[in-house]
């Protein structure tokens, strides 16, 4: 059975963050892959600074040297708001029902899951990992908060397709898009991401609005 991660989000840009959770999650749950999907129009917030396709290229950059990390660019051939339930179905026809899906978010993401489209239907097509700190917020969800207190059986991820639910706990960077776009925006150096993304960025003027 091929186990796939699949990791969403908007990218605005890729930091260092981004790539641990990634990496850290592929290594703990031994998947064979992840798929970092940037969003084409999110439906939760603004549109991102950057286009579709410039977060696709800094998100391509930035994952040359990570074994097992693959940029998918699905949400973004759709001319339309990104919705991860959408996303999940066009997954299930290109890898079958046999493979497994592996939906991978951070606590905060997790805290807001019951606004999302059809959320209640997602771990019907995927399992659900969610990648958090000690201090990660709780969802107010009872719904949610049921999914947490589900005995810990991360083998499950290769056992079937989809319906598990695990919780990780990770050492991740507290690193946040919103404050590397302020340090961009100012002109200065962000260490919080790759070196080949800063690079560009640089070149490019992104984020500076000069």
């Amino acid at each position: 059975m091929k186990v796939i991660g699949i990791f969403g989000g908007t990218f605005d840009p890729v930091h260092n963050g981004h790539l641990q959770m990634a990496v850290e999650a592929k290594q703990s749950l031994s998947l064979d892959e992840v798929r970092l999907i940037p969003c084409h129009q999110p439906p939760h917030r603004d549109m991102p600074t950057l286009t579709s396709l410039q977060r696709l290229h800094l998100l391509s950059l930035a994952i040359r040297e990570y074994e097992g990390l693959v940029v998918d660019d699905r949400e973004l051939q759709q001319d339309q708001t990104s919705y991860t339930i959408k996303t999940l179905h066009l997954l299930r026809e290109e890898f079958g029902d046999q493979a497994s899906l592996v939906l991978m978010m951070g606590a905060d993401a997790f805290s807001g899951l019951d606004t999302w489209y059809q959320w209640q239907s997602l771990r019907e097509l995927a399992h659900i990992v969610v990648m958090s700190r000690p201090d990660s917020p709780l969802p107010t969800n009872e719904t949610l908060l049921s999914w947490m207190q589900e005995p810990d059986e991360r083998n499950i991820v290769h056992d079937q397709p989809a319906g598990g639910f695990v919780l990780l706990q990770q050492s991740l960077l507290p690193i946040s898009s919103t404050q590397v776009r302020a340090e961009l925006k100012k002109g200065r150096g962000s260490q919080q991401i790759p070196e080949s993304v800063a690079r560009y960025i640089k070149e490019q003027r992104l984020y500076t609005g000069k």
